[in-house]
Formats: structure tokens, sequence, C-alpha cells
């Protein structure tokens, strides 16, 4: 009797436990929906911020290629030149004539490539959704968690930095078009001529756009192999892009420039092989695991680790076990053999460039990396296709987003704004022709600085000449004309500090701060203009970004909010004014007067 009772009493707990275990997988759906909101939501903040942020005109690296524009706007230079590739192969071609089309047609407002690398990641999205809706494996409402992973890594706030550089535009192209060669070679119903056009196009377009797109061959190759590619066509085929690579690394050659070259860090490599394969494999693990290996550079190093090893036990399963994998699999795993491939090459560069491994700038292709692994693990694992628990699967999978990725939202956003305000800043003293260096750092790259490269000055006058970058915007198209609008009442403001850039150089002149409120709106104004005793405009200012703020700038708290200007110090002149330009671009304010310095 006893022993019918603990049977009874098991039963009923195990009966229980079902119900509950019911009761939570039927809330995985409206969880999953919940954290896809939030995603969406995180989407549009990005996007938001892309066009909040953005600016006009060259930005760092960008700067080299304004001598090549300059030349095709003048007709001297060969198309040849779309090949030379300064500091490194991997700005040549593609980026060119973005940044040619950018110049001609868009006044180098940076649009172009903006606008191109959201429609690229919004085209991930839909190759993911689609595979991820088709695949049988899992269950709904993983697909839905998935699907939130997709939008996190594709549109986290940690790619701001990529969103917002044009140069960085050739990292979307050549993840876009991987992803796109591999999901035509394995979505294909045979491995036809037409299939292997198409898919090393897209690889070409990839090696055009940056070196690492290089890495995808070896990958494609793999993949037809797998397909059943006849061992003819595939030698054929491995013949093909020996060729190419080689004519590929002929054509190129490397433009004079302040870094190094390719045979310094050759002999950097061979000078040191093991501390060299040590920093190596530290700088890939770091690497593949940003932004989450910033601050726990160990955990980050291991997930890595574990990635990769699980990814060649895929391979190797694929290959000498005949394990068939679905679409979806296959697409994630080349797709992260890609990434692991170029990561290598990175790191190999990176050993004269000391650029940070945990750097904003490769997040693109680091959380592809991470997508594509998190994608064949649940595909793969056979604990996420049992049906039961599917609650806590779900748990997992949304989880793993969250915390590679929310804690940095706000300080990626944060630092996004904090740069774009320095750009702005530099920008303003070269539409006012202050083209020191002090005053353009905030838009030159760190070998040109130390090296005391200005390009800013050097193209100062090619980009006033054409209207390009920030000398198209309203307000530079007022300087050195004479102030003609009506003035309007209504305003209050000062000048609380004119310093002189530098003392002795004919491309300096007086960088002033101050205040500038509209009373009326209770806002600060966004635009003021400098203006010398006989009202003729000489220099600009602009509303400065409070730290740490990312809402529009007029809606900054007014009293705390500052304008930075400059104007030109060869002009002999003794006293200045100061207005303030209305949203109606009819009418200014005199804000204040000030005697300069003597």
């Amino acid at each position: 009797m006893g022993r019918n009772s603990q049977l009874h009493r098991g039963n009923v707990i195990k009966s229980n436990a079902l119900k509950t275990q019911n009761r939570l997988d039927s809330l995985a759906t409206p969880l999953a929906l919940l954290f896809l909101v939030m995603a969406l939501l995180l989407c549009s903040f990005t996007i938001y911020m892309v066009f909040a942020m953005r600016w006009s005109g060259p930005f760092r690296d960008t700067w080299e290629f304004v001598a090549f524009n300059e030349a095709l706007f003048q007709g001297v230079l060969s198309w040849q030149e779309l090949f030379a590739a300064y500091g490194g192969a991997h700005r040549i071609v593609i980026p060119k004539l973005l940044f040619y089309g950018d110049f001609r047609f868009f006044h180098a407002n940076n649009y172009l490539t903006c606008s191109l690398s959201l429609i690229l990641q919004a085209l991930s999205f839909c190759i993911y959704s689609h595979l991820l809706f088709k695949e049988k494996r899992i269950t709904l409402p993983l697909k839905l968690a998935l699907l939130t992973a997709v939008l996190f890594f594709l549109f986290s706030t940690t790619q701001l930095y990529n969103l917002l550089y044009a140069m960085d535009s050739q990292w979307f192209i050549s993840t876009s078009c991987a992803l796109l060669a591999f999901y035509f070679l394995f979505s294909a119903s045979d491995i036809g001529v037409s299939t292997i056009t198409i898919c090393f196009t897209l690889a070409l377009l990839a090696a055009f756009s940056n070196s690492t797109g290089l890495f995808i061959w070896p990958v494609l190759l793999t993949g037809c192999y797998l397909r059943g590619l006849s061992f003819t066509k595939l030698i054929t085929l491995f013949l093909l892009c020996l060729c190419f690579v080689f004519a590929y690394t002929q054509q190129l050659h490397i433009e004079d420039s302040p870094d190094a070259t390719i045979e310094s860090s050759a002999y950097l490599f061979l000078s040191n092989l093991p501390a060299t394969v040590f920093n190596m494999l530290r700088y890939l693990g770091l690497y593949l695991s940003s932004p989450l290996s910033r601050n726990m550079p160990v955990f980050g190093w291991l997930l890595s680790a574990f990635f990769i090893t699980y990814l060649l036990r895929f391979w190797m399963d694929c290959i000498f076990k005949k394990h068939r994998p679905g679409k979806t699999s296959l697409i994630a795993a080349s797709l992260a053999s890609y990434v692991v491939l170029a990561g290598l090459a990175t790191s190999w560069g990176r050993m004269y460039y000391p650029n940070s491994s945990i750097a904003e700038r490769f997040q693109t292709i680091a959380l592809q990396f991470q997508l594509a692994m998190l994608l064949l693990l649940v595909v793969e694992s056979k604990l996420f296709s049992a049906p039961r628990r599917v609650f806590l699967k779900t748990c997992c999978v949304i989880s793993f987003p969250l915390i590679m990725l929310l804690p940095y939202q706000i300080e990626s956003a944060k630092e996004a704004a904090t740069l774009s305000n320095r750009v702005y800043t530099s920008h303003t003293a070269l539409v006012s022709g202050v083209t020191h260096i002090k005053a353009a750092r905030g838009t030159l790259s760190h070998p040109l600085l130390i090296n005391k490269v200005n390009m800013v000055q050097t193209h100062y006058q090619f980009l006033k000449q054409e209207m390009l970058g920030p000398f198209n915007d309203w307000p530079a198209q007022l300087m050195d004309q004479t102030l003609s609008m009506k003035t309007s009442t209504g305003c209050k403001g000062s000048i609380f500090s004119i310093e002189r850039v530098s003392e002795a150089d004919p491309y300096s002149g007086y960088k002033l701060k101050g205040r500038a409120i509209n009373t009326q709106t209770e806002q600060p104004y966004k635009h003021l203009l400098i203006v010398d005793p006989d009202k003729n405009i000489i220099g600009l200012g602009r509303l400065d970004r409070k730290q740490g703020w990312l809402g529009l700038l007029e809606k900054q708290q007014p009293e705390k909010s500052t304008w930075t200007g400059f104007m030109p110090s060869s002009k002999p002149i003794t006293k200045i004014e100061i207005y303030a330009l209305n949203n109606d671009k009819q009418t200014s304010c005199l804000i204040a007067r000030k005697q300069l310095p003597s």
C-alpha cells in the first residue's frame, strides 16, 4: 500500500512538472515576439543615429582618395588607378567608384555610402529571414528568437562607426557578397555553369571591394566539392582562381603613404615566428568575439576557440564522415569560415598597423561570424531540435545577443555622437578657411596626424571650388558674402572665449566658443555667422553636441548648450559680430559683439 502511494505521488509530481513545462512552452512564442519588437526598436534607433550623426565630406582615410577624385574631375587620371591601394590591398576599385559617384553626383555628402551600407544590411536580413522560415528542424519560437538575434547583430549600434564612415562600406559589400554567394551555391537545385558563374561573380565583387574578399574563394571551392562538382571541373575552377589571385596581386600596387609596406610585415612575421603566431592567435580570438572581448578578453577568446573548434568539427564531418547538413547550416558554416580566414589575414596586417582587435571598425565582419555560429549551433544541435523545453531554448537563444551586444549599445551610440561632433567641428573650421592641423585633427586619420600630413589643407581649394562635402551645406554657401538678411529679435547669447589656433601660420585663425538661444522657442541656435564691421561673413559657428546627448541638436538643454566657431586671422579687423541663423533661412539675430584679442 505504501509503495503504491509513493508511485502515485511520483506520477502526480511528474504530471504537475509536465503541466508546468507545457505552460512555460506556451509562453515561448510571446516571449520571442516581445524581444523581436525590442530588436526592431534597436534597428530603428541605429538607422536614426546614422542620419542624425551623419556628416558630409571626407573623414580619416577617405582623405586619401580626394586626390583620385580631383584628378578624375579634371580628366587627367587613368582608370587603372582604381587598383592603386593606399596602405593595403583593401581599398580598391568598388570603394573608389563609390567615392567618385558620391563626389560627382551627390556633392560628397556620404548619403550614397551610408544608404548602400544600410540597404546591404537589410538584404542580409531578408536572406536570413528566408532561411529561418524555410527551416523545418526548429520550432516557431526558436525561429523568432533567431530572427531577433539577426536584427541585433546586423543593426547593433556597435556598427555605427562603419555605417557612418564612408570608407567602411567596403566591409558591408564584401560580407553581403559572401552571404549571397553561399546562399546561391547551396540553394541551387544543381551545381551547373550558371550557379558557379553567379557565385564567383559575387566573390569577384567582394575581392574588388576588400582584399579579404579573396577568402570567399577557398570556401566556395569547398562548397562546390560538397555539392558534388566533378573532379575535373573542380581542378579547372581551382586553377582559374589561382590565376585570378596572381593577377590580382600583380595588378595591385601600393601608393606612397606614411604607412607600412607588405615586405615589412613579412619580415616581422619571419623574424620572430613563435611570438608572431601567438600574437596572431590572440588577436584572432579577441577579434572574433568583439565587443564582448573588450571587457572580458579571456572569456571572449575562449568563446572564439569553442566556435572555431565546433566549426572545424562540422567541416570534418561533412568531408570525411559524409554528414549531409541542411542549407541553413552550410551557408552559416561557410560564412563563419570566410570570416575566420579574413580574421587571420587581418591579424597578419595588424602586426604592423597597430589597430586594436576590438576596434568598432571590425564589427561588421566580426558580428557576422557570431551570428553565423549561433545559427549553426541551433540548427545542427539535437538539443534544439527536440520538441520539449522550447521556452528554455528560446531564452538561451535570445540571451546570446543580449549578452554579446546589449551592454555596449548606449556606449557605442555615445561614442558615435562624440565622433560626429568632432568631425562637424573640424568641418566648420574647414569651410571657414581655418585649415591648420590643430583645427582639422578631428577628421584626419592617426597616421596622417603623427606624420603631420594635412590633407584638409591640401584639398581645401578643390572641395571649395566644386562645393563638395561641408561646402555644399547651406551655411557654408554664405561664406564671403555680405550679410543681407533681415534681422530679428528674441535671441540672447554671449562669447565665452576667443583664442588663436596657432600664432604664425597663414592657414590658422581664431577659434570661438559661446552660447546662443532663441528666447521665443527656448531652443539653442544650430548655425551662426561671424561678421566683420562691414557686414562681410568671414566665419561660421555650429552648435556643439553635448556630451552623451543622442537626440536632435536643437532639443538640448539651452542653458547648457554651446557653439564653436572659426574665422581666419588673415584679415585686418579688430571687431566682430555674431549672428544666429533662424530656421526660416531668411532672418538672423544679433547675439554679441566682441573685440578681437591683439
